[in-house]
């Protein structure tokens, strides 16, 4: 497992999911609290520059469940100290990540969407409560423009 160095920071700025809901954040869940990262492309393998605080970053993912189900997949810009709306078990998975690097992160419900279910548009729950999550992420750019995390570009 990786060190989780300078994102401290980061962390105390994420949102951590329970908006529609704010019940659900009173509950608690039973599974296992394990956090833990894999390296699918080694660090060494990616030339690349590394995922610092205050960088605007394009990141590619694929989030599943822990049972293998895909509920989500697309690219998400963002600065690294100001993520709201990212779970913090995604923020930990970036932590020191080389532009290129592909890394699977097993996330927990603490860190993920905790004892609340998510649904997509139509009301149809594609996350339930207390799930443990999986996501892909390859970080594919820093940018060094950062009016593309701000919406100037």
């Amino acid at each position: 497992m990786r060190s989780l160095g300078p994102l401290v920071v980061v962390l105390a700025l994420a949102v951590a999911g329970c908006d529609s809901n704010s019940n659900c954040s009173l509950e608690t869940c039973d599974n296992a609290d394990v956090f833990a990262t894999e390296d699918i492309t080694p660090p060494e393998a990616s030339p690349g520059a590394t995922l610092q605080v205050n960088d605007c970053f394009s990141v590619a993912y694929v989030g599943r469940l822990a049972g293998g189900d895909t509920f989500q997949e697309g690219t998400v810009t963002k600065f690294y100290n100001n993520s709201a709306g990212l779970i913090q078990g995604f923020l930990l998975g970036l932590n020191d990540q080389r532009v290129g690097e592909t890394r699977r992160v097993t996330i927990p419900p603490s860190l993920g969407y905790k004892a609340c279910p998510r649904s997509d548009g139509d009301g149809n729950v594609t996350i339930p409560a207390c799930s443990t999550l999986e996501f892909d992420l390859t970080l594919t750019a820093i940018h060094q423009d950062n009016r593309v995390c701000t919406g100037g570009v």
